[in-house]
């Protein structure tokens, strides 16, 4: 009875040193998944280079639904249902590797210390990738109760450098808002959780693991951009102009070096104290 008391005791204790800290890291998450989908729906009607990963959606989309003779998607489909579908299901294979990469990591761990606690936090990781799975697809919906498709038409038909400056508005907002995602370490789902959990399996630099996996997430999509014999070379190569652009690129070399100098910032901004990690 004693020991159950002293166990409720400490409980309270834990949490009332505490719950500032993870009150601090449920805003960053909320704040963060806010402005990194809002810069995604942004930027996706630009039509001048999108990111890796919304590429290869892209492709999917073009195979099931076609594309107009100058090598765009119909915002419908761009910033649509069926793109949030297409999203969700490319997460969850992402979160399979991610797991994977998870598992052998927490086994090294074991071979060292013999301590099984390793395995038990993979499925923490796992329920907190899931709920991203959905969430995130949920949230770009929610964007588009005022990036309504008519807006997304008049972004896609805008100037090419209206455009360009759109893009990089959205380019940086999602990078921001993934750099307070980070920083909040709460469910970081399969885009983040990939890089973080294979770098710890690889030992590789933050930035060299995640522009290797940008490589490795994008690959598919120029496969079956490639493979396809239901859309013309003409067709392809329009698309490939509009959609693996100067956008690509930043999103490539430029995305995780930003994110990872906006995480050193954040640690001198943040008083030692009021750290989240």
């Amino acid at each position: 009875m004693i020991n159950r008391k002293e166990k409720n005791m400490k409980k309270q204790h834990f949490f009332l040193i505490n719950w500032k800290r993870w009150g601090l890291k449920i805003f960053f998450f909320l704040l963060g998944l806010y402005i990194f989908t809002f810069g995604l729906s942004l930027y996706l009607p630009t039509a001048v280079g999108v990111m890796h990963l919304d590429f290869t959606i892209y492709a999917v989309l073009m195979v099931w639904k076609g594309i107009y003779p100058d090598g765009t998607l119909d915002t419908t489909v761009s910033n649509g249902t069926v793109h949030w579908l297409v999203l969700g299901i490319y997460f969850a294979i992402l979160m399979l590797f991610s797991f994977s990469f998870a598992t052998i990591g927490a086994y090294r761990k074991y071979q060292i210390t013999k301590e099984k606690k390793e395995f038990n936090l993979l499925w923490t990781v796992l329920i907190m990738d899931l709920i991203i799975v959905f969430l995130e697809p949920f949230m770009l919906q929610f964007h588009e109760l005022y990036l309504t498709p008519t807006i997304a038409n008049k972004i896609k038909n805008s100037p090419y450098t209206i455009r360009m400056w759109i893009f990089l508005a959205g380019f940086l907002l999602n990078a921001i808002g993934d750099a307070i995602w980070l920083k909040s370490n709460l469910f970081l789902g399969p885009y983040n959780s990939i890089c973080i959990n294979f770098q710890k399996m690889s030992n590789w630099k933050f930035v060299n693991a995640r522009i290797f996996l940008d490589f490795c997430i994008i690959l598919p999509g120029i496969i079956i951009t490639l493979s396809t014999n239901t859309i013309s070379w003409d067709l392809k190569g329009k698309f490939f102009l509009n959609y693996v652009n100067l956008g690509t690129i930043a999103f490539i070399f430029a995305f995780g070096p930003i994110v990872h100098l906006l995480l050193n910032q954040f640690d001198k901004w943040l008083p030692h104290k009021n750290k989240l990690n």
